[in-house]
């Protein structure tokens, strides 16, 4: 798991756990700086609600805006870009059981 300093299961793109900040516990995935990355993470839904988390963005002198694409049935359903805060919180919401949901 993330916590113990392992990229997670089904993880996939050239991320590494970094311990350098997280939102909540030791350990946070981190992209590699100064490139374009894509993390791929397949979620199967049970029921129907929302999908809730949290991510950081952030904007190094030689990099462009990051953002954070999500997609659901692969259809971008949400775009989330650097705005100089720290963490904060995504909500996707109407999430069917029947969807499968990828971060990028």
């Amino acid at each position: 798991t993330l916590e113990s300093g392992i990229i997670p299961v089904g993880w996939t793109g050239p991320w590494m756990v970094s311990n350098e900040q997280a939102y909540d516990g030791s350990y946070s995935l981190k992209a590699p700086q100064g490139q374009t990355t894509q993390a791929d993470k397949t979620i199967v839904f049970t029921n129907d609600g929302i999908l809730v988390f949290y991510f950081y963005l952030k904007r190094t002198w030689f990099t462009s805006v990051p953002r954070l694409e999500i997609y659901v049935d692969n259809v971008l359903v949400e775009t989330y870009s650097e705005d100089g805060t720290n963490w904060r919180q995504g909500v996707i919401s109407n999430i069917s059981s029947t969807s499968a949901g990828t971060p990028r």
